[in-house]
């Protein structure tokens, strides 16, 4: 017993390295100053515009203490900027602002299930906030996404979001890359903000790396044409996604052996993602036909 527990310890303590090399300072707690003239603050080991911006004394990506827990969050804000919309940007890839992509990323070969942290919002009418998650393989083709869109209207206090990371394949990831952006990409708002903090990556139950997630949900009838009925342990809040990652539909308090109206689904595959007032989170795949 005395041997597993060690190895067990071990194998906790592995991980945790593994999941601060690809989500760095997951808190946002470390920020230096960068830059000569004029000198700036920026986030460490993360990308930001703030390098492409600070010559006109503009910074899309800010250091806040209106956090969710420790000392600081990153606060993300759109900005016009020389004429131009620039979203509030912070990723763990290389920002390319000729092209306007993202490349590169952070070696990482792990499977994770989702990907869940904490953040508020003030989108401009017409705009909302994204917060991603993408694995690669050696060929830099998408492996798996997690993708969750904020409201377009306020959250005024640090909510927390999950995304489950939809597989196109079985390939083994190469390396990950994290995104968040103010904005909903070229439709970006001037004025929208996005605040991000404590963000995590979370395992399938049957992994050793996470073992809270304990809800028993089954869907029947699966194949389903309108309707699919949920159990499990507890009430939950139930956000379903499409084989893309786009959120499709959200039903709060759905309570064991209620059903959930899919028939304005278009016919396909989906992800039900359901969390209870615990904050424990499990995924189920359903058909709609």
């Amino acid at each position: 017993m005395k041997k597993l527990l060690t190895l067990s310890v071990l194998i906790g303590l592995f991980q945790a390295c593994l999941f601060a090399q690809v989500l760095p300072d997951p808190g946002f707690e470390s920020w230096g100053n960068f830059g000569t003239f004029p000198v700036y603050e920026d986030l460490n080991d993360w990308n930001t515009l703030n390098s492409s911006t600070s010559f006109v004394g503009q910074y899309t990506a800010e250091k806040t203490t209106d956090k969710n827990s420790g000392s600081f969050a990153i606060k993300l804000t759109t900005k016009s900027i020389a004429g131009q919309t620039a979203n509030g940007i912070a990723t763990t890839g290389d920002i390319n602002v000729i092209n306007q992509n993202i490349t590169g990323g952070i070696p990482y070969t792990m499977r994770p299930d989702s990907f869940i942290g904490f953040y508020k919002c003030e989108p401009e009418t017409g705009d909302f906030g994204t917060l991603e998650f993408i694995l690669k393989d050696a060929n830099s083709d998408t492996v798996g996404k997690a993708r969750f869109e904020t409201p377009s209207s306020d959250v005024t206090s640090y909510t927390r979001f999950s995304a489950p990371i939809i597989y196109n394949n079985g390939s083994t990831p190469t390396e990950a890359v994290t995104l968040f952006s103010s904005s909903n990409g070229y439709s970006a708002v001037a004025g929208s903000v996005l605040y991000v903090d404590d963000v995590d990556l979370v395992f399938n139950p049957t992994s050793v790396q996470e073992p809270i997630q304990n809800l028993s949900i089954s869907l029947y009838p699966n194949p389903a044409i309108s309707n699919i009925m949920i159990t499990a342990s507890s009430p939950l809040n139930v956000t379903i996604y499409d084989m893309v990652g786009n959120i499709v539909d959200v039903s709060s308090m759905v309570f064991p052996g209620s059903s959930i109206d899919i028939s304005n689904l278009p016919s396909g595959v989906y992800i039900l993602s359901g969390q209870d007032d615990k904050g424990r989170i499990e995924n189920r795949r359903f058909t709609k036909i």
